[in-house]
């Protein structure tokens, strides 16, 4: 089962993120990610090169959304870091060529293949819930974000069970 207090952290959210550009983005998530721990120095690298190649952009109805992640390599402990953009840039959209603008990002850092695929299937998911992206994308502080996260996945029918469903 997921613990809270490891995988989403109110010191893991960043709301009003001032950024030009997707590599941007990833290099402040990172960052937050590094100064806790979570990664290795090598992981803000490592991402924005595996987001040149595979792009994470999905365009759902409510937004634009962008999961950037690597490999397992570069993370120490588990952690999803969240940046609630103030004004959308271009992300490449998963599977294709063109750009769309991204408002939310969930920089995911996994631990192993195994879990990545059932934590994407996961976010996949949570990413067809308005009512949850609205929430997160009006929310004034960390704590609110990091409550429709809780709210969502760990009381949801599926109880929280990232790793072991």
């Amino acid at each position: 089962m997921i613990n809270s207090d490891k995988y989403f952290s109110k010191d893991l959210i960043e709301i009003g993120l001032d950024v030009e550009s997707d590599q941007e983005a990833i290099r402040k998530l990172s960052l937050l990610l590094y100064k806790q721990g979570y990664v290795k120095k090598s992981f803000s690298y490592a991402a924005i090169e595996r987001e040149k190649v595979f792009a994470t952009g999905l365009p759902c109805e409510l937004c634009g959304i962008a999961i950037p992640h690597t490999d397992p390599v570069h993370v120490i402990e588990m952690a999803i870091a969240i940046g609630v953009l103030k004004n959308s840039i271009k992300f490449g959209m998963m599977g294709g060529t063109e750009k769309i603008d991204v408002d939310l990002i969930f920089l995911l850092a996994l631990k192993d293949c195994d879990s990545q695929i059932k934590i994407l299937k996961k976010f996949a998911d949570f990413f067809s819930k308005n009512e949850e992206l609205t929430k997160i994308r009006s929310a004034s502080s960390s704590d609110q974000i990091l409550q429709v996260m809780e709210n969502y996945f760990y009381q949801s029918d599926w109880k929280g069970n990232l790793i072991n469903d």
